[in-house]
């Protein structure tokens, strides 16, 4: 065979290459892109089951304030009727702070079920969320006998974050913790927070003794999970280190006094005045 021949099928071959590595980059480019829209996709349903499993217990708390609210204004009808000011004022006061309270529990669905993507990084005051996370108990607490201590804040700490990925942060933390304990009067759960250089770290800490060291290196994979599929798809620890990436910390699983903790890293503001980035 002529050289020339050899050159020609040598040229064959390389065009057949070329095509073959074309259609496959394309392949991987698709693949990717629908990766990504199913990556979107189950982040959203994790988010919706995560509402639907608050959602019983948000109507719990709704149901307090309002119950109370239609007692005081049948209340309040027998006082008017009266003519007894005093206690018109008081009432009026009374279903004004309960008023309050409902807004603020449907205000904390609301602030949990909307995107993070539109939000922009601001300070956050640390007691004032935690004040306002208590208030609205997003978390499937009310009928547990779990004890759930929350930080004291002697001074205030401000952290670069935003309201709806910290919340959804905490609350898929604290509903960790609370199914992998138990419902149990003995079980407890901590949430401690500290310092160190530039950063704050919350510490969430529970009764359990640690998880199993084949388990750990998989943690944060999407779909792990050690939950029956009634509990859980295996997202949650995933979406949270996502998240907590996104502003500038992080979270990992560590093992605290022997007991299960997990630490969220935040990024401190120190300069006082800042609101924006």
């Amino acid at each position: 065979m002529s050289v020339e021949k050899k050159i020609e099928r040598l040229n064959q071959k390389i065009s057949i290459l070329e095509k073959m590595i074309e259609d496959k980059t394309r392949e991987n480019f698709n693949n990717q892109e629908k990766l990504k829209e199913q990556q979107a996709q189950i982040m959203f349903n994790a988010k919706l089951a995560s509402i639907g499993e608050m959602a019983s217990s948000i109507a719990h708390e709704v149901n307090n304030p309002v119950g109370i609210i239609e007692g005081q204004l049948r209340r309040l009808r027998h006082h008017i009727e009266n003519g007894n000011l005093e206690k018109q004022l008081n009432l009026v006061e009374k279903i004004e702070n309960n008023t309050q309270r409902v807004i603020k529990i449907v205000n904390g669905l609301r602030q949990l079920s909307k995107s993070t993507e539109s939000e922009e990084l601001k300070v956050i005051s640390l007691k004032d969320f935690f004040d306002e996370f208590k208030e609205y108990n997003h978390i499937k607490t009310i009928d547990s006998s779990v004890e759930i201590t929350f930080p004291h804040f002697v001074d205030d700490i401000q952290v670069w974050g935003k309201d709806t990925s910290l919340a959804q942060i905490v609350t898929n933390l604290i509903n960790n913790s609370l199914d992998a304990i138990g419902d149990d009067h003995a079980s407890w759960v901590r949430i401690i927070v500290a310092q160190a250089g530039d950063f704050c770290h919350l510490t969430f800490i529970d009764c359990g003794r640690g998880i199993d060291k084949a388990h750990i290196s998989k943690l944060f994979d999407p779909f792990f999970t050690t939950k029956s599929h009634e509990k859980g798809t295996g997202v949650g620890l995933n979406i949270c280190k996502k998240l907590a990436r996104e502003l500038d910390g992080d979270l990992n699983y560590q093992l605290t006094k022997g007991n299960t903790s997990f630490v969220l890293k935040l990024k401190l503001n120190k300069i006082k005045g800042d609101s924006t980035i």
